[in-house]
């Protein structure tokens, strides 16, 4: 049985610290932001923390096509229905060893006055046949998305946020293809962010994979303000060909969206 891990409190400050200014209608120091709100501390964490568990716990073998999966899917319809969201549910077919079944969950919630601009967070919750729990892939990431399902619900943001767990991923990224061709290439998605194994607590660095960004601009600003921010993190990127390319964030860049996958697993050339 894997072991439940959990995503580092840190990694969770670096990425808030990074993208608040999406969100807050009015300029506000992000510095004080960190040291005020109560979230930003143990609290962010514990939120991580038990939705990792309770996720993992309550919805082991979720193999794509399955039963189990199925039931994740419900389990996370009702958490986001628990934070105030309307989530909603993309049924699609796929093959493998026979016609399966699949489904995307998702949920939108509207910006004040850039309503019509979208930041997307995103994390697979099906595992590889054998796997059990699979705390660390991907159960972890999608305990990242609900922390800022949760998070958010506190703030009045411009823009609008998607939070969505596709299915299918380890069989080909097939849940996130479709999800990117039905519902994400009408959305004017202006950045986004999707989580893989980010439930190592003892590794020393993460890294962002940044194929959705022309030329590194957008990863250079994001390292620069990690660096400003005193966390102690290190950034690797890897500026990304589509060569070894797997993970879902590629299924939005084929439709012309910026987004990038965010983990701290795995080798990757350091630019800090």
């Amino acid at each position: 049985m894997q072991k439940v891990v959990q995503p580092r409190r840190y990694l969770l400050l670096g990425i808030l610290f990074f993208f608040l200014p999406f969100f807050i209608p009015l300029p506000l120091p992000r510095q004080t932001v960190i040291e005020t709100d109560p979230l930003f501390t143990e609290d962010l964490g514990e939120i991580a923390r038990n939705s990792t568990r309770s996720f993992v716990k309550n919805n082991p073998n979720r193999v794509a096509g399955t039963e189990e999966a199925k039931n994740a899917a419900f389990w996370l319809s009702a958490a986001l229905k628990g934070v105030g969201l309307e989530p909603q549910t993309q049924t699609f077919e796929f093959e493998w060893d026979g016609v399966k079944t699949g489904q995307n969950v998702y949920a939108i919630d509207t910006g004040s006055n850039m309503k019509e601009e979208y930041f997307l967070f995103m994390a697979h919750y099906d595992v590889v046949p054998d796997t059990i729990e699979g705390a660390n892939d991907n159960g972890a990431a999608v305990a990242m998305v609900l922390t800022f399902a949760t998070y958010f619900q506190t703030y009045a943001h411009n823009r609008s946020i998607i939070y969505a767990f596709v299915d299918a991923e380890e069989v080909g990224l097939i849940g996130s293809q479709i999800f990117a061709e039905k519902i994400a290439k009408d959305l004017n998605i202006v950045a986004g962010i999707n989580f893989e194994m980010v439930g190592y607590k003892d590794y020393s660095s993460i890294y962002v994979d940044s194929l959705g960004f022309q030329q590194g601009q957008v990863d250079a600003a994001f390292v620069d303000l990690i660096m400003q921010s005193g966390l102690s993190l290190r950034v690797d990127v890897e500026t990304g060909t589509t060569e070894n390319w797997f993970v879902d964030s590629f299924s939005m860049v084929i439709q012309k969206a910026a987004a990038f996958t965010f983990s701290d697993h795995g080798d990757r050339k350091s630019v800090v």
